[in-house]
């Protein structure tokens, strides 16, 4: 298959090795410093856990033309940057886009995309469990297992959900999750409390372990968070998350201390723009609801004053 990966920052740089490894033909977009890095250096990734190096010839391309045609692009961005390339999906002659990452609201993803598209777009959603770091010589240190992607879409578009199976054949574990949507929101909602206790911390991982105050507002601020989405009639996605929270907080508690601890936060690295723009946009579910979100709030206001602060 004749594949674009749209984003070459960590989790692109992986899925793209994924991607190839699995027998496709890959194309990676890129611009600036990193497209002359690919182009010289090949896709150069250190596996965190797997103690080896990979390098991928890769072909890089610096902008997406009209008349490119690919059997399926993934877009791996931040939330924020998504809209950026919405008209640049839309003009482009392909059928299939993956709109990778974290997602505060896919339906109007989906539309505006829709919207400005002469022709219909079948578009899914994705998310790839991995993370780390890209150091400034371009070689990317992913943390990630075997190796697993998650995919939904919004219509039960099964030649897509086919088509997105093919291009990892053997080589990568597809998820296939119904209610998508559900997901994203379970899990955005999920990981804003934990970062903003990274960026309130400037990413002192050990510091968070040690500081019961800390955890416990982290995870009194997940809870609350998945009660708006239940008042907003979103199921909490897989079930067994908020289960976790809600009756077994004692042991979430543990897992959460030692998770601070683990090394490989060291190689972690990430920005804070990314979860202002999921916050904004939490604000609506928010307003929905009557629910007691005084933790979460407080996280909410603590983090974006310290990212405003630091802007200036």
């Amino acid at each position: 298959m004749r594949v674009l990966v749209l984003g070459a920052g960590v989790l692109g740089s992986y899925l793209a090795h994924s991607l190839i490894k699995a027998g496709n033909d890959v194309t990676m977009l890129a611009r600036g410093k990193r497209f002359e890095q690919l182009n010289t250096n090949g896709l150069v990734i250190k596996h965190y856990f797997q103690k080896k190096t990979t390098v991928d010839i890769v072909d890089v391309i610096s902008e997406l033309k009209e008349d490119d045609l690919y059997d399926l692009i993934f877009v791996v961005m931040k939330y924020n940057q998504f809209p950026s390339i919405y008209s640049t999906l839309a003009n482009n002659i392909s059928d299939n886009i993956v709109l990778v990452g974290n997602n505060a609201d896919p339906k109007k993803m989906e539309s505006e995309i829709q919207k400005l598209s002469k022709s219909k777009k079948n578009i899914g959603f994705g998310f790839q469990t991995s993370a780390g770091m890209r150091e400034d010589s371009g070689r990317v240190i992913s943390i990630h297992g075997k190796g697993n992607v998650m995919f939904g879409d919004l219509n039960g578009d099964l030649s897509l959900q086919q088509t997105f199976k093919k291009a990892f054949g053997t080589h990568y574990k597809v998820k296939i999750e119904r209610d998508i949507e559900a997901w994203l929101l379970t899990h955005y909602v999920f990981i804003l409390p934990m970062n903003s206790l990274l960026y309130l911390n400037d990413l002192n991982t050990k510091k968070i372990s040690k500081s019961k105050v800390d955890l416990n507002k982290m995870i009194e601020a997940t809870d609350e968070g998945y009660k708006v989405l239940k008042e907003n009639g979103v199921n909490i996605t897989p079930v067994t998350q908020g289960k976790l929270i809600s009756d077994y907080r004692k042991l979430y508690y543990f897992a959460m201390k030692i998770y601070f601890r683990l090394p490989m936060n060291k190689v972690v690295s990430g920005s804070f723009d990314e979860m202002v723009a999921l916050y904004n946009d939490f604000q609506k579910l928010k307003d929905n609801t009557k629910v007691n979100i005084k933790n979460w709030n407080e996280l909410e206001e603590e983090s974006l004053k310290k990212y405003h602060i630091n802007k200036i």
